[in-house]
């Protein structure tokens, strides 16, 4: 599993490269912040699960994180489509992610 976050990671950051070119467009200092958001809350999930052991409030936690990293796709998309389709591994991660929270927080 590590392999595929790793994948997921290194696509972010081509995909965040890639939007360095536009900066001359419109929304991409917004679709910018979201990429930061859904970076923190990655972060933030991680401590909740495993440095907290909380995987209740990791759960919700991953919600929100999913939901912002379908905003970013979706305004990284309308920027320049192949962004948005390198987003769609990390966004399908983390449902993944989302699914085995849940399964943790119902089996416990």
């Amino acid at each position: 599993m590590e392999k595929v976050g790793t994948f997921a990671w290194d696509l972010s950051g081509r995909r965040r490269s890639r939007f360095t070119l536009y900066d001359s467009i419109g929304g991409v200092a917004d679709a910018v912040a979201l990429f930061g958001v859904q970076l923190i809350l990655n972060v933030i999930w991680s401590y909740l699960f495993f440095g907290l052991r909380n995987p209740r409030l990791g759960f919700f936690e991953i919600v929100v994180l999913w939901i912002v990293v379908l905003l970013t796709y979706i305004r990284f998309h309308k920027i320049e489509a192949v962004a948005g389709y390198l987003l769609l591994p990390y966004l399908i991660w983390t449902g993944y992610a989302g699914v085995l929270n849940l399964l943790i927080v119902l089996m416990n």
